[in-house]
């Protein structure tokens, strides 16, 4: 798994940093589109498995909260393998800086039982949901939504899963399909 983490990172390292400018660095949202395209599938993660996600319209009335300015967009099969790859980076990222804090805590607290569970995030046990939209700029984006504990049945693929509380349970993201890179990790709190 740490070598599949490892490929992926490099793989969009490179992908970022050659497929999103010009010869003269400025960004390109035709390269970008093209690096998308050309994303090879083949990166040693098993393939997208549909039970885990769905894609659900942008909604104004629904999404006005988390998601202003904005218009809703669609997505093609590769952006959403993409969209899973860039997920996986970050993922891995955060549950890296996440087994560093815990050994801290564990080195300054030793009496203390800390479950690393409660601190990773163990991306197969998840399903996700994927909205996709155009910023003010046309930039194309898809914010994913992401829990452990799906709520009634299979309710999560028409409606948006919201939960208070939680912990790494629930989670989300966007994804910039331009810049190539998630914006941010936002975990629930624990009540």
């Amino acid at each position: 798994m740490m070598r599949v983490a490892s490929t992926l990172v490099l793989v969009v390292m490179l992908l970022a940093n050659t497929a999103c400018h010009d010869k003269n660095g400025r960004e390109t949202k035709t390269n970008a589109q093209a690096a998308i395209n050309s994303f090879p599938s083949n990166q040693g993660l098993p393939p997208l498995d549909s039970s885990r996600f769905t894609v659900i319209p942008y909604d104004l009335e629904r999404d006005k909260h988390r998601l202003s300015k904005v218009k809703g967009a669609s997505l093609t099969a590769q952006e959403i393998v993409f969209t899973e790859y860039l997920l996986n980076v970050c993922v891995s990222k955060h549950n890296l800086e996440q087994r560093i804090k815990l050994q801290k805590m564990r080195e300054t607290h030793p009496k203390i039982t800390l479950k690393e569970s409660d601190f990773i995030i163990n991306l197969p046990n998840y399903k996700r949901q994927l909205v996709a939209f155009y910023n003010g700029k046309g930039e194309k984006k898809v914010w994913v939504n992401c829990f452990c504990k799906p709520l009634n049945g299979t309710e999560w693929r028409r409606k948006v899963v919201e939960v208070d509380d939680g912990g790494n349970c629930y989670f989300n993201t966007v994804v910039d399909l331009r810049r190539m890179k998630c914006l941010g990790l936002s975990i629930n709190s624990v009540a």
